[in-house]
């Protein structure tokens, strides 16, 4: 009995010892991981970056200089008529609703958007009003829970699709109508508005604005092939398309995205869920503070490569992929691949409208010379695609220009457009086989 109690003694000590020599290490990973994630943390205040999202609030502005003024006195009118018009949408055969969205409704379709319009009559001017406008400040809360915070800002950023689908119907009405000039307007207008929408944070508001700049690319493609435009509109368009920086909307979604995430591993550290309900808390065990780390680690190697080109970023990121991060910023980085990517996208297909825009302004001069890439005045980085840095691609179709990029599959697919294969703009309907012959460059 005494040797059995003896042993129950070791076996206690035993397990007290190790008992202690946990805490003791787990004490030390503690210090070492608070210390590790302050010093990053202290360095992006230093460097006046934002840590929450408190930290991303901007100043107020005056209502007549901010654009959602506008776009909220537009809301009713502007979802009245994209009601109406996807309503009687719907109601057609699926031929007729492809064909809609390539630019060629219906002529009862046609009328829907005319009467829809006609019945709202303060819905575009208060549009235009608002791309107008020196800034924009939806007016997020910035002082709530972090999926409070994204709940009411995918409310915010779906709203923002709204009025550039009534602007897709102006434009095609202007074109029915035969106001070439007046659908460029409305296009330039589009563009304004994109530019404004920037300022909302995160990745996901970016990649509505790219959504929504797609719309407003697909629809001045249309406005540029309907016939000849004064050269005054092709360099107000050239004007605006140039202010469109990549590699910036990149870094701002980021920086906002990094705070975000912050806030969101602090959120789960004090239970906060949606709606400030409370959740059993996540405690900042040394795991998730490194984890933290990881996950600003992360963010600032891709706030660095942003301006990288895309066969550079993805090198960048297959290192990333590849080194040993925490379980929770493993998770961010499938969605950052899919965002650079579609930015990638909706730059060449910039680049290509700036191309074709340049080649129409020169044969409405009446230049008859073959065209050259290099000898349209645009910069060097624009007549590059952006997917293999080689120049863009020219073919002269029986019905326009067709110019295009590779695409993320690097490979020239002689200009498919249909399949997301190719990317750039061309003619509606055009046949892009690889038959063509390839305008030189």
């Amino acid at each position: 009995m005494r040797r059995f109690f003896r042993i129950l003694k070791w076996c206690v000590l035993g397990l007290l010892a190790i008992v202690g020599i946990f805490l003791i290490v787990n004490g030390i990973r503690t210090v070492l991981a608070s210390s590790r994630l302050a010093a990053r943390t202290e360095a992006l205040r230093a460097a006046g970056q934002p840590t929450s999202l408190a930290e991303l609030a901007r100043p107020p502005i005056a209502p007549e200089r901010n654009a959602d003024t506008y776009l909220r006195r537009a809301r009713n009118d502007v979802q009245a008529i994209e009601s109406e018009v996807y309503s009687a949408r719907d109601k057609l055969f699926e031929a007729d609703q492809t064909a809609f969205e390539d630019g060629r409704p219906t002529p009862e379709l046609m009328q829907t958007m005319r009467s829809a319009l006609a019945a709202h009559p303060e819905a575009m001017p208060l549009i235009v009003e608002a791309s107008n406008c020196p800034d924009y400040d939806p007016q997020l809360d910035f002082q709530t829970d972090s999926h409070s915070f994204l709940d009411d800002l995918l409310e915010q950023v779906q709203y923002c699709r709204t009025p550039f689908r009534v602007c897709n119907f102006s434009v095609l009405v202007q074109l029915d109508e035969g106001h070439p000039e007046d659908a460029m307007q409305t296009c330039l207008a589009m563009f304004r508005l994109t530019r404004l929408c920037d300022r909302d944070p995160m990745i996901v508001s970016q990649l509505v604005c790219i959504a929504i700049r797609g719309v407003a690319a697909g629809d001045t493609n249309l406005v540029l092939r309907s016939g000849p435009l004064p050269q005054a509109a092709h360099a107000a368009l050239e004007q605006e398309l140039a202010l469109f920086d990549v590699p910036e909307r990149v870094r701002q979604s980021l920086r906002s995205e990094r705070a975000f995430g912050l806030q969101s591993f602090h959120d789960m550290a004090s239970g906060c869920t949606a709606g400030g309900r409370m959740a059993p808390a996540v405690r900042l065990t040394p795991w998730v503070k490194n984890d933290m780390c990881d996950y600003l680690d992360m963010m600032a190697e891709y706030i660095q490569n942003a301006a990288l080109s895309y066969g550079e970023w993805n090198s960048a990121t297959n290192r990333l992929s590849m080194r040993q991060v925490g379980p929770l910023t493993g998770l961010v980085l499938p969605a950052l691949q899919q965002a650079h990517n579609a930015m990638t996208r909706i730059e060449a297909q910039f680049r290509s409208l700036r191309v074709l825009n340049a080649l129409l302004a020169r044969e409405q001069a009446d230049d008859t010379a073959v065209p050259q890439l290099a000898d349209l005045g645009l910069p060097a980085d624009v007549v590059t695609d952006p997917f293999n840095d080689k120049p863009l691609h020219l073919k002269k179709l029986p019905a326009g220009w067709l110019v295009y990029s590779v695409g993320t599959n690097l490979e020239d697919d002689g200009g498919d457009l249909t399949d997301n294969l190719d990317v750039g703009v061309g003619p509606p309907l055009a046949s892009t086989t690889t038959d063509d012959e390839e305008t030189p460059r």
